[in-house]
């Protein structure tokens, strides 16, 4: 022990005393890391059920909020009611009996469609409909299999994990849609005392130093995403206005519903498409009018080339203030990234992106100016 004492440095012991310590420590991470993946994924799984209703909840605010100032707006204009709370309530009370009037209106319209539909289609019809298409899908289906088996992919009959998996889904959807709801009609109604709690709670965490002047971001993110919200309504009126118009002259039965649908679901890029080719497909299919379903189908793709390529680019640039092409590149960049909901936040988050790029590049050229004007 006196010779170790005699010949070792302590200074050095104590480094790797501190390096073998910190070799330790890094592999236990790593294999806590490691062995809590299902502990982990719960938890963030836990996190999304919380998180995605009051993310959802936050987008219905913000989509309803100026249909609520008016009809608050209104109320207090004709003096029904004098207290700003009670006219609150009965102005988000309204709005939402109005949405619901408007879906159960659109829904009933639909299935009084389907029922007409089948009224007027006899059972030889659609046994001949039904035998026409059985032998293509079970050629399909055969065809599917056998690849799948030249590639070792062996596909059972899971028919019960199938309805399973997809009851839990159905059930997941209406959970989040009910709670959506909730936290809408929460962020209406009391919005201003949720922004100001959490203006305290940065206040606590920053320890009372003075919070960063945001204001110009959050205009920014408003401006561009109330425009692209906007700028949708605009293009799903249109595609659905064209679509009635052009089903219209040539005669496509329920011409209407099939216009009014096809509107509706270009709300969301790209989907206004596929639920316009469906109704169209269906409606035709029954009635047995074969040569209106072609004419459908080429006159909806031209509408939806011509929406896609020139239509939406134009109108959601000029709603947002950004060039076409950035949004095709953002719509493009969202599917990819986040499908559907990626495609929703795609082109907003693009103009708010460039919107904070823009005032960073101004900002820039004046420091840069003054810094000339200072060496004049």
């Amino acid at each position: 022990m006196n010779w170790l004492k005699r010949h070792l440095d302590p200074k050095y012991v104590k480094i790797c005393a501190y390096a073998g310590v910190t070799v330790l420590l890094v592999v236990a991470a790593v294999l806590l890391l490691y062995h809590s993946g299902a502990v982990l994924g719960g938890a963030w799984s836990l996190v999304q059920s919380i998180l995605q209703p009051i993310i959802w909840g936050a987008l219905i605010c913000y989509i309803l909020l100026p249909l609520v100032r008016w009809f608050d707006t209104r109320i207090a204009e004709q003096g029904f009611i004098a207290d700003d709370t009670h006219r609150l309530y009965a102005s988000v009370a309204i709005t939402f009996a109005l949405l619901a009037v408007i879906i159960v209106g659109l829904v009933a319209l639909l299935l009084l469609v389907i029922t007409r539909s089948l009224e007027s289609v006899s059972i030889e019809t659609l046994r001949s409909i039904l035998d026409a298409m059985e032998g293509d899908i079970t050629k399909l289906l055969e065809n599917i299999r056998m690849m799948a088996e030249e590639l070792g992919i062996t596909l059972g009959d899971n028919t019960a994990g199938a309805i399973t998996g997809a009851v839990s889904k159905v059930t997941g959807g209406a959970t989040t849609t009910v709670f959506s709801i909730i936290f809408g009609i929460y962020f209406l109604l009391d919005g201003e005392g949720v922004v100001r709690y959490f203006k305290r709670l940065f206040n606590a965490i920053l320890g009372g130093r003075t919070i960063p002047d945001l204001s110009f971001a959050v205009e920014d993110a408003d401006h561009a995403f109330s425009g692209y919200i906007r700028g949708q309504f605009v293009d799903a009126l249109v595609v659905g206005m064209l679509t009635t118009v052009v089903f219209a002259l040539i005669d496509v039965p329920y011409w209407p519903v099939i216009g009014m649908l096809t509107g509706l679901g270009n709300l969301i890029p790209y989907v206004g498409g596929p639920v316009g080719f469906g109704t169209t497909i269906i409606v035709c299919l029954v009635e047995g009018d074969f040569g209106k379903l072609v004419a459908g189908i080429i006159a909806l793709a031209v509408i939806m080339f011509v929406d896609a390529n020139v239509i939406n680019p134009r109108l959601l640039s000029e709603a947002v203030e950004v060039h076409p092409l950035l949004v095709v590149a953002a719509l493009i960049a969202g599917s990819a990234i986040g499908g559907i909901a990626g495609m929703l936040v795609a082109v907003p988050t693009a103009a708010f992106l460039k919107a904070e790029l823009d005032r960073w590049i101004e900002a820039r050229e004046a420091a840069t100016e003054r810094e000339v004007g200072g060496e004049e």
